[in-house]
Order: C-alpha cells, then structure tokens, then sequence
C-alpha cells in the first residue's frame, strides 16, 4: 500500500502528513508514505483542497485530520 498526502507546504498539511505516518507506521510498517508538494504531481489527482489523501492512486476523502479518522480510512482500503 502507497499512501500520498499532498500537501502545499503549509503547517496544517505537514501535520496531516505527520500524522498520517505515525497511524500507518502503527497499522502496517510495511505502508510506504509520501508527502507530495510538487504542484504538477498534485494535480494529477484532481484535489478540492489541501491536504488531500491518496491511497494506492486513488484520491480519498479525509473529513477530519485525527488518528481515528486516518485508521479508519486506511483499514478501509487494507479490507480491499
């Protein structure tokens, strides 16, 4: 599993990214996690706004930047 975190730079998306990290280094250390802030890549994937998520190349929504939240999102995409 590839999960993105797009990010324009800014502290809220950072922390997004960080924060997505440490739920995933906690599920799974085999999940590879990326932040991506090179603005071409990011409109690859077609975001509303940032941060935005994207796991194994499909764009995801995150309604709520908390660890139960990013659990949830990642478990639903590992039950695939």
């Amino acid at each position: 599993m590839e999960i993105l975190a797009l990010s324009s730079g800014c502290s809220v998306c950072r922390a997004t990214a960080l924060l997505i990290e440490k739920v995933a280094a906690q599920l799974d250390p085999s999940i590879k996690v990326r932040m991506v802030e090179d603005i071409q890549e990011i409109l690859q994937y077609g975001p509303r706004s940032l941060p935005a998520v994207v796991i194994d190349g499909k764009l995801c929504q995150l309604p709520k930047a908390d660890v139960e939240n990013v659990r949830t999102l990642i478990e639903a995409h590992r039950a695939k």
